[in-house]
């Protein structure tokens, strides 16, 4: 057989085991020759399984491919990891040994199921014990949460703690009967898949002893007679009551015994039994204590009583009788209270008109009625009755009643004996009294039965009475059966005019209805009529519109039969009749109103206008004393006022130069008196006073017209108006309004031009075109055509003013330029206006105009000297609108000799840019030395300037000469000014210096920090400030075929060593040429030679050497000025943007190699923009004559 690798394989590789059983897994194993197979489990199990094997509950057998491995009893200690080791080895051919293992493991789980247990802490259980039901669930996986039912009813919630051992709890703190009953414990886990469940059930009886409950419905103490009620008596307790008994103090109402027959009154249940006792109609009788009683035999005879007391309350009532009410005289009279009430009346009192008789502690007054505790019987007896016994008897009884209070009870009965009444007044007959003066009248009442009442009954229907015992009487009497009443009229007024009548009462004898007489009188209160006049406003003054009641009101006695309310209009003598009452002809309209004494008319306007002024007056009659008719008037005054209105015209719309006519209106309470209108160019067009008769008419409101004619209808009279108009208006006050009104005067628009005629008009000179545009309305836009600069426009809107326009109806606009060729042609002025109805209209003027351009001559050479063997050419330009011809240009020389022999050495062409250019040139090849001086160009006698050329035989050049202005000796600090002269023909270049050199160095061979280029006269100064440095300046001059220079040493410096000046050169014949060197501290810039082995840059606007382009720089100090050494050498990259930077005309000496120099060229006062500039580290050689150094480098 083939040796093979070892290897293991166990399936699954986990599973539970359940307690106390058997369980059992297989490894399958290969490989050849199998050497062992051991089954392990870490730190207690080591089984080699070749051959079958036991260790405790753990045993294996092996079979041809796998191992099998059982575990009996499984416990929770055989839980773990098994594992199975195969091992294979063989010998090679070489005698080498080979090895080969391989594992499997299998994790069994330890597993049990659910059990569960039920327990209580107190059984029985008596009622109002604490007492706790624990369910316990035990289980391998640890089980889900237990479940407590009761009676197979949901679940009851627990409180648990525990994993695999589950403790839950329900606690009853106080247990009652209906926690009896049976209760199961619910428990379950899983198992492999396999759900594991287990119960545990207990019964839990409650027991008590018997407890008594006695219930009213409704419930409370006090009931009323006819009330219900209802008794609940139960008696509750385990086991189950056996007796229930029901009463009062009268007695048992029920008994109940469980051992005896069956009684549908008496109500059962688990725990108890109860009965109901019903009143549906309570009486007094029932007021009583109920009791309510039971037992039953928990451990013995337990016993239970409670009792609960009602009370039937009712008010007390009372019943008086008498045998007789009118008795005879001497007749004996019987009277009978009867009192009754719950709770029993306690207090019982017979009165005679309130005076007490008798009560119910007299002795023989009161008995009960037939044994009735709630009744008493009260009789008391009058012999001889006589006139002092008549009156009024009352009998009052108390008890307690409802909520314990106190309630009384009256009953009364009258007895009198007496005869009919009789009554008369005085005067008896009617009587006019007059009004303010004083009158009595008397009322005579006599009866047998003394007069018990009498009323006097007034005009006003007002009752006077009268009784004998005084209380509320109102009317003045005096007597016993003879009484006799007075009363006095109300003077200053109406009340007590009309009928009075006096009524008297009494009864007769065994009578109960009342006997009565009257008498009557009238009593007539006289007077003359009077007359008030009232207005709704307090003044004369009433606002326009508003509403105004006039009432007048007459006044007499008797009352007024006539009344007349009249309007006086302002401007009126007659009186207008508004509103008339007269009852002897029958009119009574509906707005007077007519009163006892009175009659009130009232006349009203609801909305006031100017025709309501006037005088109003009311006249009224009656017919006073003995029926004599009088009359009285009264007057009031009304003015309306309000403050002056104007009602302006609408827009008015007129044509120019056509007529005008302005009509509006004015009114106000009390009357305008100024109205005045004006514009913003005529102030007076209308100034009218009240005194005026004529332009506004009326009088409240006016009507204002005037009319402007025809041919003065302008301008002026388009815009707004303004009416002003015054009035004096309530209180009198001055008032001003205004109002306005717009006026549109209408024209159409036109337009002119100037120049107005066809013209000229000058090149580059500012010219000005003025365009007038003329109409109503304003022109709203203006267009100015031109040849070359398009269409120029002027909105008023102000959207568009490309031409400056001024003006309203009549617009001047203007529009400066400067000509140029193309400018030739029509100039037109167009102005625009919408005139009625909206309708645009437009007018243009236009002109011819032509630039011109006076003649222009210049001329220049190409050179300003020449050799005899050479050439040189000057050309001129002519220029000027219109062109001359070419025939009419000639040259000319200052030596008038020559001139003729120029006639054929020029040429003149027209221009190539325009038409209005003439081109002329003057050649001269080998000119003599005759040709030097002045030459001109004449163009149709129009001279250029002159241009000079030197010619000569022969080029030269003498040493330059260097002299400086101080002695041999200065101070340090001066100012040393050293002159550079040179002489010679034909173009130099000099290059000026100063260097710090001494005797020991060579001198100086380039210039490149001072240049000047020399081609005319000029004086270079080169100005220094002294100093102990040995200074060599040195001038030197250059032309094409010769170098000449010289030098002179700076003068000796006081202080310093001396050192010896060195001058040299000397001064020939030719142009003299002065050079100026300039040598001194500019600012912040620092280039001297001790720092030109690096980049230096000027930091005037930087603060410190850091950053970008100032890596490994450092920082220095120099005269107050930071800088910076060593920047990296970076300058191609710098942007050329130079925050401060020195100008120089000549660059210093010596320039740094590493110095930053830009070149400008093209630079208009050296300042940005900068173009065409280039950036070098070294100037090329020649310099530009303009250079800027060490520039800052933002």
């Amino acid at each position: 057989m083939i040796a093979t690798p070892a290897g293991a394989t166990i399936t699954p590789t986990a599973k539970s085991a359940e307690d106390g059983t058997t369980t059992t897994f297989t490894c399958v194993v290969t490989g050849h020759p199998v050497e062992s197979v051991v089954i392990t489990r870490p730190n207690s199990l080591s089984l080699n399984c070749l051959t079958a094997q036991t260790s405790g509950d753990v045993s294996c057998t092996k079979g041809n491919t796998d191992v099998e491995v059982e575990i009996s009893s499984f416990a929770a200690d055989k839980a773990g990891t098994y594992t199975c080791t195969v091992k294979t080895s063989y010998w090679k051919d070489d005698s080498t040994e080979v090895a080969s293992t391989a594992d499997a493991t299998i994790a069994l789980t330890y597993a049990k199921a659910s059990t569960a247990s039920l327990t209580v802490s107190k059984a029985p259980a008596t009622k109002g014990d604490a007492i706790t039901l624990t369910c316990i669930v035990e289980g391998y996986p640890q089980p889900d949460k237990p479940t407590l039912t009761k009676d197979g009813n949901t679940d009851i919630a627990l409180s648990c703690s525990g994993t695999n051992i589950k403790t839950c709890t329900k606690t009853f703190s106080a247990v009652e009967y209906a926690d009896s009953g049976s209760y199961k414990c619910d428990g379950k886990n899983s198992i492999n898949g396999v759900e594991k469940t287990s119960t545990s059930s207990l019964d839990l009886t409650v027991n008590g002893d018997a407890e008594v409950t006695l219930l009213l419905d409704p419930n409370q103490i006090e009931f009323g007679v006819g009330d219900a009620v209802s008794f609940t008596c139960t008696v509750e307790g385990f086991p189950i009551p056996t007796k229930l008994t029901f009463g009062n103090t009268d007695g048992d109402l029920k008994t109940y015994v469980s051992s005896g027959s069956a009684d549908s009154d008496i109500t059962t249940s688990t725990y108890g039994i109860s009965y109901i006792h019903t009143i549906t109609l309570l009486a007094l009788s029932d007021t009583s204590n109920y009791s309510c009683y039971g037992e039953n035999n928990n451990g013995g005879i337990k016993t239970a009583a409670t009792t609960e007391d009602i009370i039937i309350v009712s008010d007390v009532t009372v019943q008086l009788s008498a045998t007789s009410t009118t008795p005879t005289k001497e007749d004996t009279v019987t009277l009978t209270c009867e009192v009754n009430g719950g709770r029993k009346p306690h207090s019982v009192e017979l009165t005679k008109d309130g005076a007490t008789l008798t009560t119910n502690s007299a002795d023989g007054f009161c008995v009960n009625k037939d044994q009735d505790k709630f009744t008493l019987i009260c009789t008391y007896t009058i012999n001889n009755f006589g006139y002092s016994n008549d009156g009024i008897y009352s009998c009052s009884g108390k008890n307690y009643a409802a909520g314990n209070n106190e309630v009384t009870a009256i009953a009364t009965k009258s007895i009198d004996v007496s005869r009919e009444v009789t009554v008369s007044i005085v005067p008896s007959s009617e009587t006019e009294v007059a009004y303010g003066s004083d009158y009595t009248l008397t009322c005579n009442v006599e009866g047998g039965s003394a007069p018990h009442r009498i009323t006097l009954t007034k005009p006003d229907s007002g009752v006077l009475t009268w009784t004998p015992n005084g209380g509320s009487n109102t009317l003045t009497c005096s007597g016993d059966n003879e009484v006799q009443c007075t009363y006095t009229i109300v003077k200053d007024s109406y009340s007590d005019n009309g009928g009075f009548t006096c009524v008297g009462f009494n009864y007769l004898p065994d009578e109960t209805e009342e006997k009565t007489s009257s008498d009557s009188v009238d009593i007539v209160i006289v007077k003359d009529v009077s007359v008030s006049l009232s207005k709704s406003y307090t003044t004369a003054e009433v606002d326009f519109g508003s509403s105004i009641i006039i009432t007048c009101v007459a006044e007499g006695g008797r009352v007024p039969h006539y009344l007349q309310l009249s309007q006086q209009k302002t401007g009126v003598t007659s009186y207008d009749e508004l509103i008339l009452y007269d009852t002897d002809n029958s009119k009574t309209p509906n707005t007077v109103v007519v009163g006892d004494n009175t009659i009130t008319s009232t006349y009203t306007v609801t909305t006031s206008g100017y025709e309501d002024n006037g005088q109003y007056r009311c006249m009224a009659k009656n017919r006073a004393a003995s029926n004599a008719e009088n009359e009285s008037s009264a007057v009031e005054e009304i003015i309306v006022v309000k403050n002056v209105l104007i009602t302006p015209p609408n827009p008015i719309e007129v044509d120019y130069g056509t007529v005008l006519s302005i009509t509006f209106h004015v009114e106000g309470g009390r009357s305008p008196s100024i109205v005045q209108l004006s514009n913003t160019r005529h102030t007076n067009i209308i100034n009218w006073t009240d005194q005026d008769a004529d332009v506004c008419t009326g009088t409240y409101t006016l009507t204002c017209v005037v009319q402007v004619d025809a041919p003065d209808v302008n301008y002026s009279y388009d815009g707004v108006y303004t009416i002003t108009a015054k009035n004096n208006a309530k209180d009198s006050v001055l008032i001003t309004s205004t109002s306005t009104f717009t006026v549109t005067v209408f024209k159409d628009v036109s337009a002119q031009i100037e120049p107005s005629t066809d013209s000229d008009i000058t090149y580059g000179e500012d010219t000005t075109i003025k365009c007038s545009v003329d109409g109503g309305n304003e022109p709203y836009q203006v267009d100015l055509i031109t040849p070359d600069n398009g269409t120029q426009t002027w909105k008023r809107d102000g959207s568009s003013s490309s031409i400056n326009c001024v003006g309203g109806h009549e617009l001047q606009c203007t529009f400066t330029f400067q000509p140029n060729y193309d400018s030739d042609g029509e100039y037109k002025c167009k102005g625009y206006n919408t005139v009625k109805n909206n309708v645009d209209k437009d007018a243009e003027a236009s002109v011819s105009l032509t630039s011109v351009r006076a003649i222009e001559v210049s001329a220049r050479s190409n050179t300003s000297s020449v050799l005899t063997n050479g050439s040189f050419a000057i050309s001129c330009t002519i220029i000027g609108k219109p062109i001359i011809d070419i025939d009419q240009v000639s040259w000319s020389h200052s030596n008038n000799a020559v001139t003729p022999n120029l006639t054929e050495l020029y040429d003149t062409v027209k221009g190539s840019a325009d038409e209005f250019t003439l081109n002329s040139v003057l050649t001269i090849r080998q000119p003599s030395v005759d040709y030097s001086g002045s030459f001109y160009c004449n163009a149709g006698g129009t001279l250029s300037e002159a241009v000079e050329v030197m010619v000569a035989e022969k080029e030269f050049l003498d040493v330059p000469i260097l002299l400086q202005s101080v002695g041999e000796s200065v101070e340090v600090g001066s100012i040393v000014s050293i002159t550079c002269k040179v002489q010679g023909f034909l173009p130099m270049e000099a290059k000026v210096a100063i260097t710090n050199i001494d005797i020991t160095k060579s001198p100086v061979s380039a210039f490149p920090t001072s240049q000047e280029t020399i081609k005319t006269k000029k004086d270079l100064l080169f100005m220094h400030t002294a100093t102990c440095d040995d200074n060599l300046y040195v001038c030197r001059v250059e032309t094409t075929k010769a170098i000449k220079e010289s030098s002179i040493r700076s003068p000796l410096v006081e202080g310093c060593d001396s050192k010896a000046a060195m001058i040299g050169g000397g001064i020939g014949g030719g142009i003299i040429l002065v050079a100026v060197i300039i040598i001194a501290v500019f600012g912040f810039l620092h280039f001297y030679g001790k720092r030109n082995k690096s980049k230096a840059v000027a930091t005037t606007n930087v603060n410190s050497c850091t950053g970008a382009h100032f890596e490994n720089a450092t920082a220095g100090n120099e005269d107050g000025h930071l800088y910076c050494d060593n920047v990296i050498d970076a300058a191609e990259s710098w942007s050329p943007q130079y925050e401060t930077m020195q100008l120089y005309d000549v660059l210093p000496e010596p320039l740094s190699t590493t110095n930053t120099a830009i070149e400008m060229n093209n630079m208009e006062g050296h300042s940005p923009p900068y173009e065409n500039v280039q950036l070098y580290d070294v100037l090329p050689e020649p310099a530009s004559t303009c250079a800027y150094v060490n520039v800052e480098i933002i």
